[in-house]
């Protein structure tokens, strides 16, 4: 689930930032003198962004409390 949620919030984050790239790329090969980006995230990719997010914090401390409770486990 960790993995998911990891490449979940890591495809929404570079897709974001794709479209102004490439719209920096674009502009810089043109012989333009104006180089204009346009960036909008809308308020269902930053929820989506969010969620992945605490959901990844989520797992990660599940993870560890797993591996603490095997170590533990030794001593009792």
């Amino acid at each position: 689930m960790q993995a998911f949620t990891g490449a979940l919030l890591l495809y929404v984050v570079l897709s974001n930032l794709e479209k102004p790239l490439r719209a920096l790329i674009i502009n810089a090969m043109g012989q333009t003198g104006l180089l204009r980006v346009l960036y909008s995230l809308s308020s269902h990719e930053m929820l989506l962004v969010l969620v992945c997010a605490l959901f990844y914090i989520l797992t990660a401390i599940m993870h560890e409390g797993r591996r603490l409770e095997e170590e533990n486990k030794g001593f009792v």
